[in-house]
């Protein structure tokens, strides 16, 4: 999507997902407060808005098909 946003026309997006790609957050193993704090200022940044502005701002104009809420959270252990 960033090479398609800077160089329009040269790349084609297909909005077929060829797997499910998970994203995280780096932390030290057994950092359980620490990832329940992150887990919370990320549901929160979907629940004001700021998660799908940020989104629009930079994948916006890339015509994928963006998430209108949040995915599903992985638990901290």
């Amino acid at each position: 999507a960033g090479y398609a946003e800077q160089a329009p026309g040269s790349f084609r997006l297909l909005n077929d997902p060829i797997s499910e790609e998970r994203w995280g957050v780096g932390l030290k193993e057994g950092e359980i407060a620490s990832c329940q704090a992150v887990d919370r200022v990320i549901a929160q940044m979907w629940r004001d808005g700021t998660a799908a502005r940020l989104l629009r701002k930079w994948f916006g104009r890339t015509g994928l098909e963006l998430p209108t809420s949040q995915p599903p959270s992985m638990h901290c252990y």
